[in-house]
């Protein structure tokens, strides 16, 4: 019964890797998250930002293969058309300074 409860909660959850951007002070790891593929890119945002440590003027675009996760995509959708090889969606930080 575990193991077949086990494959259920697999199947509901899509493989996601953020790579950011290297900082001169420090090494900030890559995160590998497994999220649910209804999940839309405003929450992933918002999960992202939770988790960074993003002073007050920076702000942070996601990109998936040259395209911009915007707030109302579905990530499970992106997973589809982007995903690699090992069916793992790759999606890369990129900061920006708001004020210049």
């Amino acid at each position: 019964m575990d193991s077949r409860n086990k494959i259920i909660r697999e199947a509901q959850y899509i493989k996601v890797t953020i790579k950011f951007p290297k900082k001169k002070g420090g090494n900030i790891n890559d995160l590998k998250w497994m999220i649910r593929p209804w999940m839309t890119g405003a929450e992933l945002i918002r999960n992202v930002r939770n988790n960074m440590k993003l002073e007050p003027e920076k702000t942070f675009f996601l990109c998936s293969n040259s395209v911009i996760i915007s707030g109302n995509m579905l990530i499970g959708s992106l997973h589809d058309k982007y995903k690699n090889d090992r069916g793992i969606l790759e999606i890369v930080c990129l900061e920006e300074n708001v004020f210049g």
